[in-house]
């Protein structure tokens, strides 16, 4: 049940003036009425129908969150996509499911809130109140749309009030004498990708996305020209994360030497062809590289805190 919203027409002098209240925000206007009737009229205008939220408000929450999820597809970017379908089939639909959209108000995400910090993830572990705010901010973007579209009166989501109190902990980075480490009990197949990893800063996507063609010999330095995003086989090629991604990075000297002895070992012939490849194809970031990277870091004695992640700015 919307909040009603509430109006009143008054006189002063020879005018004739409306107030009104709507989502909490009290409003007065001068009209042009040259009597009550017309004032009322005119009031009349600016309140919006009770039946209107009331029967637009009646789809099912799964059905109108699914019609927004595919008709943002052509606009989101694909590891977009599949991060907001993940967590929209794997955690909202399923709490809110065959509820009208217009039946869920602020209690019932708190209680959604109190739902997701209690529910177990796949390391058997509550989930994280950086995942739960993160599964919050999607609902928060699908109530959001269905005020704008009249199908509720406001939104529910007041994420400063619902989210959990969060605390990012502190990034950890490698140590140059870590690094060397790290190299020496990396596989000799996959060095120019931890040492370009290293002296470029690029994040995981950028890096296997990059060719022979976006070196510049002359100049020695990489352009930045696309990103690579993974999903099960597929390579989906997209731009950088942001719009300052499209960006020049100057070669160290060791980055120059290790990528010239790299083209020369490979005897490159297409400039076109991925620079960290496997049988002409982008190494696979979340199998081949982080397995790789483990491996070596095992090896190495080092930390499991440490990450792809801790080289780079991703």
């Amino acid at each position: 049940m919307s909040h009603p919203k509430t109006g009143s027409v008054f006189q002063r002098g020879k005018r004739w003036y409306i107030r009104y209240t709507i989502r909490g925000q009290r409003h007065q206007k001068v009209t042009e009425a040259r009597n009550k009737t017309e004032a009322q009229e005119t009031l009349n205008k600016y309140l919006p129908k009770e039946y209107d939220y009331t029967e637009r408000g009646k789809i099912k929450f799964s059905e109108y969150a699914e019609k927004l999820l595919e008709r943002q597809k052509i606009t989101l970017k694909p590891s977009v996509y599949d991060r907001y379908s993940l967590i929209l089939h794997k955690h909202i639909i399923p709490y809110f499911n065959s509820s009208r959209i217009s039946d869920i108000y602020s209690g019932d995400v708190q209680d959604f809130v109190l739902t997701l910090s209690e529910k177990k993830g796949r390391n058997g572990k509550p989930l994280s109140p950086k995942t739960v705010n993160n599964i919050l901010l999607v609902l928060n973007k699908i109530m959001s749309d269905a005020e704008d579209d009249c199908r509720i009166e406001s939104d529910p989501v007041i994420y400063r009030k619902h989210r959990l109190p969060y605390n990012p902990p502190e990034k950890d980075y490698f140590k140059i004498e870590e690094m060397n480490a790290l190299l020496e009990n990396m596989n000799p197949e996959y060095k120019p990708f931890l040492i370009t990893a290293w002296h470029t800063g690029l994040r995981l996507g950028e890096l296997i996305g990059l060719k022979w063609k976006d070196v510049g010999w002359s100049k020695k330095a990489i352009t930045v020209r696309r990103s690579i995003y993974q999903a099960g086989n597929k390579n989906i090629v997209t731009s950088p994360k942001t719009k300052s991604g499209f960006r020049t990075i100057f070669m160290t000297p060791y980055l120059y030497e290790t990528l010239k002895s790299y083209w020369e070992t490979k005897k490159v012939q297409a400039i076109d062809g991925y620079i960290l490849e496997r049988d002409g194809k982008p190494y696979n970031k979340d199998g081949i590289i982080r397995s790789q990277f483990r491996k070596a870091l095992r090896g190495a004695g080092l930390r499991k805190t440490l990450t792809p992640h801790s080289i780079g700015t991703d």
